[in-house]
């Protein structure tokens, strides 16, 4: 391999810290960047994501994918510190060897000498305890460092252990591995042990633009669009430069980039490891390896072999040492292998046997309770009925890992498949939700809705129907699903009145589709139509519906269900939503009676129930709790939606107790939302009232006003939202706007039907209010009877709904002095009131005796001024180029000069000294 000593690699996208003048002092032995491969930003990104998860990361691809130069463009750019680069086919498979060059790489880049620790290096040693005392050296000085391991595939068993054991060891030296193939039990174990991350062949594919990009700085174009799709690594875009040169030519055709592809294909090493087991067995190897996997029961109808034949075949394949027998007794090839034969197969086989073997080993996935693999090779053999059939009944079977793929699956159904089996529309909807753009719904949407049969009848027309329900909430247009379910949700519950016996005198395809409307559609359809209402606000059709639903999540076999946790997570949602916190915990406390898996609270179907649970911290008055519950689901929270919910509540914790910087966050949140999973008008206004009150009880005026004028357009053209006035008045009382809050208070109480919880919170604005202005000179209208009278009656609410800390969302002096007068008898609220003061108290007085500002660097800064608008170090590794190893120190060094040890306490400081403007976020939070 040309290696080149470190020459800084031009990059459109340098860091910007110091490190990126040193790193060709501290970068050796990376190989030089050919001058027409193209820069990609965004794969050295993802690169350094995937290593920055666990420190180590692994990159799988056959030769010529672009593993190198992926490593080498990521190594100029990424890491913060000195990286080296090892090749693995130099040490020729010997452990020892490899352990020398690794130190000897080591002492050269970090110049240190290792002699002392490791001794004499002509002398073999066991490797363990070798790396042992590596690892124990490296922790000592603390030395930082990117290893790439090239050609991994050429290493010991004892090498890939010893890089493994120094990675878990030693957690400030990174490893990134390039290999055609791996060992599948080191992968695994590293994936395990270690996190390890692994990015296959897939994710180092130029993208079109890429393609286009190096072409043209070569000074060549093309004139077939199938040229960009067709090349897809670096080593075919130099090829093809090469070729087009060679011809003197200033023009690429579809012709010569496809001869490429193929010629690249054919020099893969699992194409020359098939190759060579093929033999006089050929065919047969070649069906055995499109599904990887044998055993005799498969291999008699596939191969048409009686049992002892099969039997011998796989005694012979255990003989050659390609693959070995697992727990089931299913013998598994060695999965470089595999592929390599799936692609000869693909080449050597004729459309009609392929499809025919597919078929076979469709139904031997089937009779051994498959369901995914077996609609897999369906989809094949081309076979889309049994594919409809699979899906109907056994998706929620299907696993978590398959996802993708049937995703992928379901974009290929045929219009005709679709119009006869429309379920494959609910799916394809349900299965882009969350990880596809708002465009790309859409398109999705026309082509099923498209595809329906509008002349369609009976059952047929019911499910036409369900599909179109799941089309609309997808798409987050609930006023449209909301008039579906009229005639939708009763059709439904009707079939739920069929017993066994009337099912078995209707025709199979009839059978089928009851049996699936009668379970799985009317279970999923009850739970849908709950949530789309409490979507609308309308909390009480939301309980109705879901409460058929809340049945034990895990069955007298000890059997757990997530569809069952999700229904009763949602109805404590709606419960603690709608504001009655009494019932919601009651709930919640039901749900955690029973022996719930591990990561339950992490999971989708887990995010109802954990923001239930963040919702009765708060009415606790623990938010610091409700914080933590809420960081268990903040993950997946851009891929749900309940995302408004989440966010709201966040607003909510922030206004009770708030965090500087926090209304920062929430606006660059609220930002990031253009093409996520839409939501409704009364999520939105809900949400953005909430921001709004957040940043008035923040003292952010001007900020709180745009977020109101943002709600009033969204809001029902027809009816103002009694939240939206709730808000309204709430800023008005925040802002001592004192006289229009009481007017308006008395005036929504006496002219809407609102919620337990909405009154409590008007009459304690209006008691505020009233009070206020009853310490104010000259307004002969505020009573003092009024004032008390309702306190009380917002204290009664808050007890019944389970909410008493509810009334401490105002500013602590004024609603003290409005208890310690009329209700004196609460001590706890006063208790909690003092508490707060103090606090806030302490806090004076600590920033009273701080020392001088310290001194930031330019760096600094500017992670401080990202850290006022997000608490993710990704978020501001990608806004500032810098790895997110890089961001962590930088914020290490912050809280140690500024004596602090969390984000929070970080941003109060800055903001105390002046070092931050209070509203310099304001400028961040336009739009919605």
């Amino acid at each position: 391999m040309d290696t080149a000593s470190a020459v800084e690699a031009p990059s459109p996208k340098e860091p910007s810290n110091d490190l990126a003048g040193q790193r060709q002092n501290l970068t050796f032995h990376i190989p030089a960047l050919a001058p027409d491969i193209p820069h990609r930003p965004r794969l050295t990104r993802h690169i350094e994501a995937h290593v920055a998860i666990s420190g180590f990361a692994v990159i799988l691809a056959p030769s010529g994918a672009g593993k190198t130069t992926a490593a080498a463009q990521w190594s100029r750019e990424w890491p913060p510190g000195p990286v080296l680069w090892l090749d693995g086919e130099d040490s020729e498979g010997d452990s020892w060897s490899f352990f020398t060059d690794l130190i000897e790489e080591l002492e050269h880049v970090l110049d240190v000498d290792f002699s002392d620790s490791v001794g004499d290096r002509q002398e073999p040693r066991p490797l363990r305890r070798m790396g042992t005392v590596l690892s124990r050296v490296l922790n000592r000085r603390k030395l930082p460092v990117d290893i790439i391991v090239d050609q991994a595939e050429h290493l010991s068993q004892s090498s890939l252990r010893l890089i493994a054991a120094i990675a878990e060891r030693c957690p400030h030296v990174r490893f990134l591995i390039l290999a055609t193939h791996l060992d599948p039990s080191f992968v695994s174990t590293a994936k395990a042990r270690l996190d390890a991350q692994v990015l296959p062949a897939e994710e180092l594919q130029l993208t079109g633009d890429e393609v286009e990009q190096a072409l043209g700085a070569a000074g060549l174009t093309t004139d077939d669009e199938s040229v960009m799709a067709s090349v897809t690594s670096p080593l075919m875009v130099r090829s093809l430069i090469s070729y087009a040169r060679r011809a003197d030519q200033n023009q690429v055709t579809a012709a010569q980039a496809e001869q490429l592809s193929t010629d690249l294909r054919a020099q893969s090493t699992r194409r020359v490891l098939a190759n060579a087991v093929l033999g006089a067995d050929g065919e047969a190897m070649l069906l055995i390896g499109l599904v990887g996997i044998a055993t005799p029961s498969l291999l008699t109808p596939l191969l048409g072999f009686t049992a002892e034949q099969s039997c011998t075949m796989l005694q012979h394949l255990e003989q050659l040492g390609i693959g070995t027998h697992d727990d089931g007794d299913i013998f598994r090839l060695e999965s470089t292998l595999a592929s390599g034969l799936k692609e000869l197969a693909q080449e050597r086989l004729t459309l009609e046997h392929l499809q025919r073997a597919h078929g076979v080993i469709s139904d031997w996935f089937l009779q051994n309770e498959r369901p995914w693999e077996a609609a897999l090779h369906a989809e094949r053999a081309g076979d889309w009925e049994r594919v409809a059939k699979i899906v109907l009944l056994d998706v929620t079977t299907f696993p978590r890992s398959a996802q993708s793929a049937f995703r992928h699956m379901l974009s290929q159904v045929p219009a005709d498949v679709m119009r006869r089996h429309p379920h494959l529309g609910w799916y394809r909807m349900l299965f882009m939700f969350g990880v596809a753009t708002r465009p790309a719904m859409e398109s999705a949407a026309a082509e099923i809705i498209a595809a329906l049969d509008p002349e369609a009848e009976g059952l047929t027309k019911l499910v036409n129907m369900a599909v179109t329900f799941a089309t609309y909430r997808v798409l987050g247009e609930y006023q449209k699903a909301e008039t579906l379910l009229e005639t939708l949700l009763p059709a439904v519950e009707q079939l739920q009145g069929l017993v066994g016996g009337d099912v078995e005198f209707l025709p199979p395809e009839q059978k089928v589709l009851v049996t699936a409307l009668r379970g799985w559609i009317a279970r999923a359809l009850r739970t849908y139509a709950a949530s789309t209402k409490m979507f609308l606000g309308d909390t009480a059709s939301a309980l109705r519906l879901i409460e058929p639903m809340v049945v034990s999540p895990v069955d007298v076999h000890g059997v757990f269900n997530w569809r069952k946790l999700f229904a009763c997570g949602l109805k404590a949602m709606i419960l603690a939503h709608s504001g009655n916190i009494i019932q919601a915990r009651r709930v919640l406390e039901w749900i955690q009676s029973f022996d719930l898996p591990p990561g339950w609270d992490q999971a989708y179907a887990g995010a109802p129930a954990v923001i239930a649970q963040a919702r009765v911290a708060l009415a606790d008055g623990r938010p610091e709790t409700a914080r933590a519950e809420l960081d268990k689901v903040w993950l997946n929270h851009p891929t749900i939606d309940l995302w408004g919910f989440i966010l709201e509540l966040r607003a909510q914790i922030a206004m009770h107790f708030p965090k500087h910087g926090e209304v920062g966050f929430l606006a660059t949140e609220l930002e990031s939302r253009h093409d996520r999973p839409p939501t409704s008008r009364y999520v939105q206004v809900t949400l953005l009232s909430r921001m709004a009150t957040t940043a008035a009880a923040a003292g952010m005026t001007p900020t709180a006003e745009r977020y109101l004028h943002q709600a009033r357009e969204i809001d029902y053209p027809t009816r103002r939202s009694a939240t939206l006035e709730q808000h309204e008045i709430m800023v008005e009382v925040c802002s001592e706007r004192f006289a229009s809050a009481r007017q308006r208070s008395e005036a929504l109480l006496q002219s809407r039907n609102l919620t337990p919880h909405q009154e409590m919170t008007l009459r304690l604005s209006w008691a505020l209010a009233e009070y206020a202005l009853l310490r104010q000179d000259g307004d002969t209208q505020a009573s003092p009877l009024v004032a008390g009278d309702q306190l009380r009656a917002a204290l009664a609410l808050a007890n019944e709904c389970g909410t008493p800390y509810e009334v401490l969302i105002y500013s602590p002096s004024l609603t003290r002095s409005l208890l310690q007068d009329y209700a004196p008898d609460r001590r706890d609220l006063l208790t909690a009131i003092d508490e707060r003061l103090a606090a806030a108290g302490r806090e004076r007085e600590a920033s009273a005796h701080q020392p001088t500002v310290p001194e930031l660097s330019d760096a600094e800064i500017r992670v401080l001024e990202e850290l006022a608008h997000t608490g993710s170090r990704v978020v501001i590794a990608h806004r500032l180029y810098l790895s997110v190893n890089t961001i962590k120190s930088h914020l290490n060094r912050l809280y140690k000069k500024f004596g602090v040890h969390s984000r929070d306490a970080a941003l109060e400081f800055a903001y105390s000294h002046h070092m931050l403007e209070r509203n310099s976020d304001q400028e961040h939070s336009e739009g919605y």
